[in-house]
């Protein structure tokens, strides 16, 4: 089955998990979500949102490690 090529902003929210109005404010230029304009109308590139997703996944993993760290260093220097 052949994927689209673009997805409307309320199949792009919906892929997401989230409202049209979030992924409005996660939209360039106010957000990290590129999109395509065709005249009025605004896409999505599948491609673009698995980014997006991969990038928020890869920044929670960092900081979850990082605060992991910052436990064990504190943990360490009372001992």
């Amino acid at each position: 089955m052949l994927e689209r090529l673009l997805l409307t902003p309320r199949e792009a929210a919906y892929r997401l998990g989230i409202s049209p109005r979030h992924l409005w404010t996660l939209t360039a230029p106010r957000g990290p979500i590129p999109s395509v304009k065709l005249g009025r109308r605004v896409f999505y590139r599948p491609k673009d949102l698995e980014d997006f997703v991969a990038d928020v996944a890869r920044r929670s993993a960092e900081t979850v490690e990082s605060q992991a760290g910052t436990q064990d260093q504190g943990g360490t220097a009372d001992g």
